[in-house]
């Protein structure tokens, strides 16, 4: 049996009670990784913001997305003590940030995910970041970007050949509908934000795209 996607919900929102709410039902659907969403950091802060996401999250994986652009090995250390097993680093950031994120993530048994998102030449920052020994790299359309319409998949059909699969993750303006689009790049983390955080039933909207990484994964 293939290795199967995990499936990351992204919590960017400001309000903190919903966003635990959010991820309680999410879990029940059935989502392998929670995450603390930038905003959502940025509005009650890393302590905060983790300790409570933490409390019903349980053994799932907890990501602080914290998209790290300096000081690296301190900030890093802040999210993995208080409960962050995935930190994000923006892969535009200097060697050193960068290595100071792994250090800590050495120390405290965690990954670090670095984000294309800002990357000017996308391809050369994936290369960087691989040959540092990150754990993953995420493919990211961001929100004022899908705001333009643009999605993920753009991305994945040129930078996926450069990243392996177990090391791929993806995110941006993924949803019921074209799921099956960015199966076929077999990334390792597949993160999806607007579409379970904004759902009337976040359970039901997580258990079906579980049920479409199954599926596909079996035919594949």
């Amino acid at each position: 049996m293939p290795n199967l996607p995990k499936l990351q919900v992204a919590l960017d929102l400001l309000d903190l009670d919903k966003a635990v709410s959010i991820a309680r039902a999410s879990i029940m659907g059935g989502v392998d990784i929670v995450e603390a969403g930038t905003p959502l950091i940025e509005k009650f802060g890393v302590v905060a913001a983790l300790s409570r996401l933490k409390e019903v999250s349980g053994n799932k994986l907890l990501t602080a997305d914290l998209k790290i652009a300096d000081a690296g090995y301190l900030s890093s250390k802040i999210a993995f003590e208080n409960g962050a097993n995935i930190v994000t680093v923006l892969a535009a950031a200097s060697d050193k940030t960068i290595e100071g994120v792994i250090k800590a993530s050495r120390q405290f048994n965690g990954y670090v995910m670095a984000d294309l998102i800002v990357s000017s030449d996308a391809k050369s920052d994936a290369e960087k970041v691989l040959s540092l020994g990150v754990d993953y790299v995420l493919v990211h359309t961001g929100l004022d970007e899908q705001a333009k319409g643009r999605t993920a998949l753009e991305q994945l059909k040129s930078l996926s050949r450069l990243i392996p699969s177990e090391k791929l993750a993806v995110a941006g303006g993924i949803n019921e509908k074209n799921i099956i689009d960015i199966l076929q790049f077999k990334p390792s983390i597949i993160i999806v934000g607007g579409a379970i955080t904004k759902s009337n039933d976040p359970t039901s909207v997580v258990k079906r795209i579980k049920k479409a990484i199954l599926n596909y994964s079996y035919e594949s």
